[in-house]
């Protein structure tokens, strides 16, 4: 547990806000798909989980993207810099680069590209990046600028065709590697574009690694809140989102009832 100060806190697109903060070298040196469990305060009693969004060791600030869809995120958008807030971080087990390999997909679905810029930061000196971001339309995009600095290159599609093509995530990944095969893929999204991952062969054959969302209370595997489920044998059995993942590799997870 730490009190980390709020640097800025900024709008990025339509709804999406950039929340910095000053970070401890634990943070600053997290691994990518780990999170921050963030008091947010003004009587807000839960913790809200945030992926770390980006690092920066030489500025000592570490940040999350967050979208206001909730009373937790309202009161957090009006939170001023110099604020001190109660931060438990970071949290989880993240993404793994597999050994050997040279090249990683990241594919991003809406708020998914939010940890992703982290993992491309990781990436740098380690293995060449390519990204693919599909958002509902042009003005809930962010943080494009930053992945082209770090990634090889970078599709943006969108649900409307009002940036890039007209397209989800997930087909605009299947149809780069077609042509451009990854050693992984790391992808971040909601579940339905798990669940089509799952359905095509070229994500099946690959290493994939997802990041899932769950409603959290403890954030420390205590509570069992955000329970998932995954293969184990010829079944299924729970796994603990905070504590065990929120990484997992995509052919494990069991989604629906």
């Amino acid at each position: 547990m730490g009190l980390m100060r709020v640097v800025r806190n900024r709008p990025l697109s339509d709804g999406v806000f950039e929340l910095e903060l000053s970070a401890p070298p634990e943070v600053l040196g997290a691994a990518p798909g780990t999170f921050l469990h963030v008091a947010v305060g003004g009587g807000v009693f839960l913790r809200r989980p945030f992926s770390i969004h980006r690092t920066d060791p030489q500025d000592g600030t570490a940040a999350v993207a967050y979208a206001v869809r909730g009373e937790g995120t309202r009161v957090l958008s009006q939170t001023k810099p110099d604020t001190v807030l109660d931060v438990l971080g970071p949290l989880g087990s993240g993404y793994s680069l597999p050994e050997g390999a040279r090249r990683v997909l990241l594919v991003g679905g809406g708020m998914g590209a939010a940890p992703l810029l982290h993992a491309a930061q990781f990436l740098k000196g380690r293995a060449d990046c390519d990204a693919v971001l599909g958002f509902a339309s042009a003005s809930y995009a962010f943080a494009l600028d930053r992945f082209e600095a770090c990634c090889r290159s970078l599709r943006a599609v969108t649900d409307d065709g009002s940036l890039g093509v007209k397209c989800s995530a997930c087909d605009a990944a299947a149809r780069l590697i077609e042509t451009e095969r990854p050693d992984a893929v790391w992808a971040c999204g909601p579940e339905g574009m798990y669940r089509a991952m799952q359905g095509l062969g070229c994500f099946r054959n690959l290493v994939c690694q997802v990041s899932l969302e769950e409603r959290m209370g403890c954030g420390v595997g205590a509570c069992l809140t955000c329970s998932c489920r995954v293969r184990a044998g010829e079944g299924w059995e729970y796994r603990r989102v905070c504590a065990d993942g929120p990484v997992f590799p995509l052919g494990e997870v069991v989604f629906g009832g």
